[in-house]
């Protein structure tokens, strides 16, 4: 799927066949918007000042409202998209194409049918979420970390064995997500973390952060032979 403009329409076509999806109007005095394209679906979030909202469009024309809100942050994995909006997290089935809501979820990361969220409370914790049953797993943390925006959670990883990974304003907090505990903290960068990204093989962890370094990070016993 590719987007395109022309005199301020935009348009959503299929990549193979040139098949037109979607067609918009440019809102007045805003040129792009941000796209993330899955599986045959394009997501597009608007903003016009202090307004936002994001549609979904699928390769056989059919279209879902996402959020009448900002979308601050996009997820997908196997059959699932995950948006992190102002009214909550919400979850696109892309085969059946229907939305699940979760409201007042603060979602900072996805993975396997599971929302990674975070409490900001005064009792800090990380909240993992099945999107299926909505059975809620919660692992206390130390306080969050203070950036130089604000408070800042900006987003997690977790491995098919549970191990998770989670920033506040550039440091990590390492947790086991099968025991539900806190393993570690260790500052990554002073910067904002943006993106996370463990290995194939789960030996090695990457950070990347707004002072424009990636970092990789070995995840393996202290002491084992590491080439």
């Amino acid at each position: 799927m590719r987007l395109s403009e022309t005199a301020r329409r935009w348009k959503i076509r299929k990549s193979d066949d040139d098949q037109l999806i979607a067609s918009f109007q440019a809102v007045s005095g805003i040129d792009t918007y941000p796209l993330t394209i899955y599986r045959g679906v394009a997501v597009v979030s608007f903003f016009s000042g202090r307004s936002g909202w994001a549609v979904a469009y699928r390769q056989d024309g059919k279209t879902a409202n996402i959020a009448n809100d900002f979308v601050f942050k996009v997820f997908h994995d196997g059959n699932f998209m995950a948006f992190d909006t102002g009214e909550g997290a919400k979850v696109l089935d892309i085969d059946s194409w229907t939305i699940k809501k979760f409201p007042g979820e603060n979602v900072v990361g996805f993975h396997d049918g599971k929302l990674i969220g975070v409490d900001r409370s005064a009792k800090p914790a990380v909240r993992i979420i099945g999107i299926a049953d909505r059975q809620t797993q919660v692992i206390p943390v130390p306080e969050w970390k203070w950036g130089a925006g604000g408070m800042s959670v900006c987003c997690a990883k977790m491995t098919d064995d549970g191990l998770l990974m989670v920033d506040s304003a550039g440091t990590i907090y390492a947790l086991d997500a099968t025991s539900g505990t806190f393993v570690r903290e260790f500052l990554a960068t002073s910067d904002e973390i943006t993106g996370m990204e463990f290995s194939e093989d789960r030996r090695f962890f990457a950070t990347f952060a707004t002072d424009g370094f990636i970092r990789i990070w070995a995840v393996v016993p202290e002491g084992a032979n590491v080439r």
